[in-house]
């Protein structure tokens, strides 16, 4: 009975997991940047963020979207280079471009300059955002919708992963 019950769960935990997998490949002639993709995240919606070395590129399932420093010129700090791609449950996805931090609103459809500099970390920790400036850590404060400083290294050590 139990080599029964055994192979049966084993049977239905392979189909299982094979019932709901595809995949799909997303390169340059789907509308991706480029092809050197550096961060991958999911926002709160579903849709795909890639942080490339041309960009930041949103696949909504259908299509790719490119947002480039040509085409978001309202925000100075956006550069090419994108890396670090978190989301929260609150609507925010941060990215360092060039070394800045940047935020876009899910919501609005807008990117914001958080006006942070020479950004070496980024992490979602139990939903609290949290980023690295050289020997400073710094925590996302959702209220008040800026990063406020929790901490500092004694020794002036540079802050490199969280």
């Amino acid at each position: 009975m139990k080599r029964f019950l055994c192979i049966l769960f084993f049977c239905l935990a392979a189909c299982g997991a094979w019932a709901n997998v595809y995949f799909r490949h997303l390169g340059k002639a789907e509308g991706l940047s480029q092809i050197s993709v550096l961060s991958i995240c999911q926002d709160e919606a579903g849709r795909m963020w890639f942080g490339t070395l041309e960009g930041l590129n949103c696949y909504d399932g259908n299509r790719i979207t490119v947002y480039k420093p040509s085409n978001v010129p309202y925000v100075e700090a956006f550069g090419n280079q994108t890396h670090d791609l978190i989301s929260d449950k609150a609507g925010s996805l941060f990215f360092i471009s060039d070394g800045a931090l940047l935020r876009y609103d899910l919501y609005t459809e807008r990117f914001e300059d958080t006006r942070l500099r020479n950004v070496t970390a980024l992490c979602n920790k139990d939903g609290l955002i949290y980023a690295a400036c050289r020997d400073t850590l710094l925590g996302w404060d959702k209220a008040g919708k800026k990063f406020r400083i929790k901490g500092r290294t004694h020794s002036g050590a540079r802050i490199t992963c969280l």
